[in-house]
């Protein structure tokens, strides 16, 4: 074979296999731009998802629970001999006390002690052959006359802060006034007396005292009244009741005048606090107020029953309206600025 032609099948072959190295390469080339493209290539359009327009609400209401009243009155009165008008007054108008509690469906429960620490069978012991009168009692006002009329030979020395201690603490508490301090119950305590306190001891001693009763927590359950003496003084009385208005201020109490020829309307103030039951009903928003309803365990209640106060947001019944222990209030209102024009 001639050199020449050997030559040329070998730059033939070169050519080809050259030529078919280039076909390959442009292939790949081409392979991957075509991937490349692939990737790029845009989805096709989804249309935006359409949310319901969302309206704000107009409308609220409001719903409310009506405390489960039950409450325990201790009467801490003064025997001495100076009280004996008082404590028929007490008796008659025993009834403006309990009226308002009892059209309200409270749990009440009384007791009286007095006084008088010196004489045997009292010092903080409850009085009465019944000691512990409930509101289930048929015959709860004669009961009660009975016990608050008290043998007016009473000791003078007055200690009513150390008789109602005594009252509630044992040994007496356990003993023959066991069962008067119910643990769920509000504890309410009046006062009653023409003297002033002379217990033993500063003020504060007695108010962390009963503020403590009921355990940490349940301070707003305890209140503490009286019937007093009131500043400026009276015929018939011998001291102002200072200690004792006091103590009923620091806890929330109130104070009744003893000098009153008729205890009618202090004892119905006395009464419609020791109930305890709501009379402020605070709401969750601004309100139209021409558009307030208001329902009391499912019955529409119109005004004057209740009125609302702006500057307080809040919804206030009217004494002879408030709702019953555990009724169910609903207040339902259009929001301020929303309503429709």
């Amino acid at each position: 074979m001639k050199p020449s032609i050997v030559l040329a099948g070998v730059f033939l072959a070169a050519a080809s296999i050259l030529a078919a190295c280039e076909d390959d390469l442009v292939l790949v080339q081409a392979q991957t731009r075509q991937v490349e493209i692939e990737k790029q290539k845009p989805e096709e359009a989804v249309p935006d998802k359409v949310e319901p327009e969302v309206q704000e609400p107009t409308d609220r209401a409001d719903f409310f629970r009506q405390r489960a009243a039950k409450v325990d009155i201790l009467w801490v009165i003064d025997s001495s001999p100076t009280m004996k008008d008082e404590q028929e007054k007490l008796a008659a108008n025993f009834k403006s006390f309990i009226s308002f509690m009892e059209s309200s469906g409270v749990d009440y429960q009384l007791g009286v002690t007095d006084m008088d620490l010196q004489t045997p069978g009292r010092q903080g012991a409850l009085q009465g052959s019944t000691k512990i009168i409930t509101s289930s009692m048929q015959n709860r006002e004669a009961l009660f006359a009975a016990n608050v009329k008290l043998p007016s030979t009473g000791n003078a020395d007055e200690q009513g802060f150390t008789a109602a201690v005594r009252a509630l603490t044992p040994p007496l508490i356990t003993g023959v006034n066991k069962g008067f301090l119910r643990p769920e119950a509000a504890l309410f305590i009046i006062f009653v007396s023409d003297e002033d306190d002379k217990s033993p001891g500063p003020i504060e001693h007695y108010y962390r005292f009963f503020e403590q009763l009921k355990g940490p927590g349940n301070e707003n359950i305890i209140s503490i009244s009286g019937i007093v003496i009131p500043f400026g003084g009276c015929p018939q009385g011998t001291q102002v009741g200072a200690r004792f208005s006091d103590l009923a201020k620091r806890t929330g109490g109130l104070q009744g005048n003893l000098c009153a020829s008729d205890f009618s309307k202090d004892l119905e103030s006395l009464g419609f606090s020791a109930a305890g039951l709501k009379e402020r009903f605070p709401l969750s928003d601004a309100p139209e107020p021409d558009t307030l309803r208001v329902e009391v365990d499912g019955k529409q209640v119109d005004p004057p029953a209740w009125s609302y106060q702006a500057d307080k947001n809040v919804v206030v019944f009217a004494r002879n309206s408030i709702p019953k222990s555990n009724a169910t209030v609903k207040i339902s209102y259009t929001l301020l600025g929303k309503k429709p024009t």
